[in-house]
């Protein structure tokens, strides 16, 4: 895959060129994309639907096998049972870090090498379709269930510990999930893990606002810790970089003006679908009472709902969808395991990377705009810092 435009070139799985279609391996089989491309799927996930020139949806959960299968575009809905994944197709030879000319800081331009041992086997990866999410939508019921829990806590709700009159911190600590040796690292209040369960992968899910960058980390790796066929884990910056080159190869703009497909605060996002919770609102109006469905935003005026900052759940609007991928750009920044290197409080020296605990986030998100924090774009602060606009993206290995 190269150059601009559709990716029309037949692609095949070096590590699958002589096993027939669907036929498993101990934890691989290969399905056509239908466009006589050959794709690598896990054991026990599935081929929803999608090509290469599209994007092609997996899910962990039978009952979406080859659902969208049939589609003539290549569109896969939304309307799925189980956590799903996007195949990115990359080769060895063009798989490095990008710069995009947008960087916000100074990141670890090495590429690690299981990475490229996946992408020198596969040809490829695969990576959330969604923001990861803690709760998922019950349509029957119109609430919301959680898949991960903090004790008395809920990101379902709002952040109600909190020295500002809003209700909202920009550091939380109640909604992190971090191993043991965080605690020898930073002391008794970073080594309590709170969250319990497993994120979700979905659509109409709250996202895992209020994530640092060793919650990411712990949730990503938590989420197939005891699958057989695979290993997830934290996107990392070459991952987001081939992300955002399949994207920009398929004619989708990844910067410039007409990267406005995403939650940003200066573009309005019409035929909303999901939920939303309000994070900053007029002086006076302290109305923060969780995630409601965006049909109440319909009788509101444009500039009453983008002046009040809000997270919408994952696939809250067709308009956020690029390559049957959805929130790329806007909505949360997304945390990746790549150093970032900041410069220390006189603004001369660089701190280095992981030394100092700094890693960077990829784009954008609900504070940011459009313009100068796009899909491609590089931020990065410290590791514990728990924003309520700070959530992650996971990736697949197969084993």
């Amino acid at each position: 895959m190269g150059g601009t435009g559709k990716t029309t070139a037949t692609y095949e799985v070096p590590e699958l060129k002589k096993v027939s279609d669907a036929k498993r391996t101990a934890n691989v089989y290969a399905v056509s994309d239908g466009q006589n491309n050959t794709i690598p799927i896990p054991k026990d996930f599935y081929y929803v639907g999608g090509n290469i020139n599209t994007g092609i949806v997996i899910s962990d959960n039978k009952d979406d096998e080859k659902r969208y299968a049939s589609s003539q575009n290549g569109d896969v809905g939304k309307e799925l049972k189980g956590n799903q994944f996007v195949w990115i197709p990359c080769n060895i030879e063009n798989y490095h870090k990008i710069d995009w000319g947008l960087e916000k800081v100074r990141w670890d331009r090495k590429t690690g090498i299981l990475e490229k041992e996946q992408i020198k086997k596969y040809g490829g990866f695969y990576i959330g379709r969604y923001e990861a999410g803690v709760s998922v939508l019950d349509k029957s019921t119109g609430t919301f269930k959680d898949s991960v829990t903090f004790g008395t806590k809920s990101l379902n709700g709002y952040v109600t510990s909190s020295t500002n009159s809003l209700g909202w911190t920009w550091q939380n600590t109640d909604y992190l999930a971090r191993s043991s040796s965080m605690q020898e690292l930073f002391g008794s209040t970073y080594g309590q893990n709170k969250a319990n369960g497993n994120i979700v992968i979905q659509a109409d899910a709250i996202p895992y606002y209020h994530a640092d960058w060793y919650t990411a980390i712990e949730m990503s790796e938590r989420l197939y810790y005891n699958k057989s066929s695979v290993a997830s884990g934290l996107t990392t910056g070459t991952q987001w970089d081939m992300m955002i080159k399949y994207l920009e190869d398929n004619g989708v703009a990844i910067k410039g003006e007409d990267c406005n497909w995403g939650n940003y605060d200066d573009v309005e996002i019409d035929e909303l679908t999901g939920y939303y919770t309000k994070i900053d609102v007029p002086a006076g109006n302290t109305d923060l009472d969780g995630f409601k469905t965006c049909k109440e935003l319909e009788n509101q005026s444009t500039s009453v709902i983008w002046d009040e900052v809000i997270i919408l759940t994952t696939a809250s609007s067709e308009k956020v969808k690029k390559m049957n991928l959805y929130d790329v750009a806007g909505n949360l920044w997304e945390w990746t395991d790549e150093s970032a290197y900041l410069y220390n409080g006189s603004n001369t020296t660089l701190l280095p990377g992981k030394e100092y605990n700094t890693f960077t986030y990829r784009g954008g998100g609900l504070y940011s705009g459009h313009n100068n924090m796009p899909a491609c774009a590089r931020s990065g602060t410290e590791g514990l810092n728990s924003s309520f606009f700070n959530g992650f993206r996971v990736v697949l290995y197969i084993k």
